[in-house]
């Protein structure tokens, strides 16, 4: 697949590649989703319980349905965050980079994202925020309808460096940078003043 290409090519380009494995994606969403709604909620309550009609109908449900959410079920998401920090930086010491996968799928279309999909297909991406790995994710191909595909690369804590060394030198290695999507003209908005 497309994240196989990347590693070829990265070891085309003289990188030592192994494949590793890391702890359940299951186990990374579980304690993410619970410490992302938790903390989303905190940050957004006096305006969603004040205003509510001022955020998107995704976001606005997402943050209530948070608010459901009490300390009983975030601390042991913050302990489980601890142990999944460890178990990482463990894989990551003989390592300096990860490329993995940053969606299960190509992008979807806007008006197909489902408002709750994150609960049935939890983000790839959720290892290294949960980690506070630094991560970058980036073109790696297209789909057979020309939608993008895309990989991440993680680093160890402030190595943005060495991410970004190594998502330049894919980069200059492949023409995806060079593909753009046909666009329709876009129909003239109207903005109404507040």
């Amino acid at each position: 697949g497309a994240v196989a290409s990347v590693a070829t090519t990265l070891a085309d380009l003289g990188a030592v590649v192994e494949e590793v494995t890391l702890p359940p994606l299951a186990d990374f969403a579980a304690c993410g989703m619970m410490i992302l709604l938790s903390e989303a909620f905190a940050i957004h309550e006096p305006n969603i319980q004040a205003r509510p009609e001022r955020y998107g109908e995704i976001l606005r449900d997402r943050l209530l349905l948070a608010g459901l959410i009490d300390a009983s079920d975030y601390v042991p998401a913050l302990r489980m965050r601890t142990e999944l920090v460890a178990a990482v930086a463990k894989t990551m010491s003989r390592f300096d980079i990860i490329v993995c996968a940053a969606t299960a799928t190509p992008a979807p279309v806007i008006t197909e994202i489902p408002k709750f999909g994150l609960f049935a297909k939890p983000p790839l991406t959720f290892p290294f925020n949960v980690t506070g790995m630094p991560s970058l994710t980036m073109c790696c191909g297209f789909s057979a309808s020309g939608l993008p595909l895309s990989v991440q690369i993680a680093g160890h804590a402030f190595g943005e460096a060495t991410i970004y060394r190594a998502a330049r030198s894919y980069e200059a290695a492949t023409a995806w940078r060079e593909r753009r999507p046909a666009l329709e003209a876009a129909a003239p908005m109207s903005l109404a003043a507040e």
